[in-house]
């Protein structure tokens, strides 16, 4: 039994493109949850310090910008764990092993 990771989810997977189509899906879509991550970060951040520059007049807006920016990787690992389910189920129902 090996660790469902990507890497070992595309090597047995290797013969079957529909299978592979898929599993690139969910490596863009685990790239671009990552890219989410630290942009939401450095706003997070960026307005914090902002935030404490400004001696208590208000709360930076970078702030209310992260927020968003942060929910974005929750929605992109649904979509990434949704490919990689597909397929596997598209790989098993064709049979090949």
């Amino acid at each position: 039994m090996q660790n469902l990771t990507a890497r070992n989810l595309a090597l047995a997977t290797a013969d079957n493109a529909g299978a592979q189509e898929l599993l690139s899906q969910a490596r863009r879509y685990q790239r671009s949850s990552t890219i989410a991550y630290v942009a939401g970060a450095g706003l997070l951040i960026y307005g914090a310090l902002q935030s404490l520059q400004n001696n208590g007049n208000g709360i930076s807006p970078a702030l209310y910008v992260a927020i968003p920016v942060l929910i974005v990787p929750l929605v992109l690992q649904g979509k990434q764990a949704s490919a990689q389910r597909q397929a596997i189920a598209l790989y098993n129902s064709t049979g090949q092993r």
